[in-house]
């Protein structure tokens, strides 16, 4: 027994780069937890056992049986194994952490990944060819742990280097025409601001169609005409709104609506997503004139007041990464007035160096930022 490998067991790598896909920060082999946990997140309280099904007795399991030979044996070496197991998750729940055990079993199939996406209640994305290679397959994997299934045509059959994952994303890049779909859920209703061509909109519309919801662009508001017509034609709108943000919205935070926004908030309500991109050239690193203290900053409260005023269940703000060093702390505010009105706010970078696609330039200095408010539903609770 003490020559079997406790640490970096196949298991635990295999389940390494499934963690990794999921974006969680954690440690390996936390020494000072009952158990010396395989993975976990203090700060984050979650804990994570890979069990190898022999030797923590999987019950009903194809890997685990008792032995022929010294039953008694292992039979008892088999129960002290899972009082043990069973001692240290008690010890740790105690404590307040959340413990998954993930079976060897598990990892040989897609159980794992509805297993982690309950634990998390977080969506995971799974690539796959199918068996005569002339499509690849994404099965995505929501937080109730349901499965949605989307596939495109195998863009270079004879390119047997390329993974399933680039494999999806440059058949998607190739296509001439939207994809169609059969939708199953509720409608994704949404307005852009700061448009352009639909960047923001386009990923929105394809993660929707992932889950089988279509998606709808209520508005979209950008001040170039010749721009808002190429996010029409590409995406559809019901209203595409060719004006400044400060002609449509012109009231105080805090304030009650204005006529020319009471005017507005009829054509748009109710929404469930919004998604903005004001300017970012006042927060960049480049810019060596205006950084930090440029006018146009004060767009992004623009974006607070609209959010204010419409309350959507979701809000998606995109900038570069250094937005958060504004002299006039335009984003300290929105964020105050999104908790106050009953958000929950999570920020995060999308590194474009770590980015899987392989097409994308490591070198790209061009990082961003991305704040996502959650407002009501289970995500949020009011104390």
């Amino acid at each position: 027994m003490s020559r079997i490998r406790q640490k970096n067991t196949s298991i635990e790598n295999l389940f390494a780069k499934i963690l990794n896909n999921f974006g969680r920060n954690y440690t390996q082999h936390i020494n000072n937890l009952p158990g010396t946990p395989d993975f976990g997140n203090i700060d984050e309280k979650w804990i994570i056992f890979t069990h190898g099904c022999f030797w923590h007795a999987h019950e009903e399991c194809k890997y685990w049986r008792i032995p022929h030979q010294n039953q008694e044996y292992w039979k008892e070496k088999f129960k002290r194994n899972r009082d043990r197991d069973s001692k240290k998750i008690t010890q740790l729940e105690a404590m307040g952490y959340e413990v998954l055990i993930l079976w060897e079993c598990e990892l040989k199939n897609d159980a794992v990944y509805k297993k982690i996406t309950e634990f998390f209640s977080t969506p995971y994305e799974l690539f796959t060819f199918s068996d005569s290679k002339k499509t690849v397959n994404r099965t995505v994997y929501d937080s109730r742990g349901n499965s949605f299934i989307t596939e495109e045509s195998h863009p270079e059959p004879n390119n047997h280097e390329i993974s399933a994952y680039n494999a999806y994303d440059l058949a998607f890049l190739r296509r001439k025409s939207s994809p169609e779909s059969t939708f199953t859920n509720k409608p994704v209703t949404c307005v852009d601001l700061f448009c352009g061509c639909g960047g923001l909109s386009l990923g929105m519309k394809e993660a929707a169609r992932a889950l089988k919801m279509p998606f709808m662009s209520i508005a979209a508001i950008e001040n170039n005409p010749e721009i808002l017509d190429v996010y029409v034609r590409n995406i559809g709108c019901i209203h595409p709104i060719s004006k400044d943000i400060v002609e449509l919205v012109d009231g105080q935070i805090g304030e009650p609506a204005t006529k020319i926004e009471k005017k507005l908030l009829t054509k748009i309500k109710p929404v469930r997503i919004l998604l903005a991109g004001p300017p970012c050239q006042g927060y960049s690193d480049l810019n060596n004139h205006t950084r930090r203290d440029d006018p146009r900053n004060a767009l992004y409260r623009r974006v607070t007041r609209f959010i204010e005023l419409i309350k959507p269940e979701f809000v998606l703000i995109e900038n570069v990464h250094t937005v958060t060093h504004g002299k006039n702390g335009e984003v300290e505010e929105a964020i105050d007035v999104m908790n106050n009105l009953g958000y929950h706010s999570d920020d995060g970078i999308v590194d474009r160096a770590r980015a899987p696609l392989h097409t994308v330039d490591p070198a790209s200095p061009f990082n961003s930022i991305t704040y996502l408010l959650h407002r009501g539903g289970h995500a949020f609770k009011h104390e």
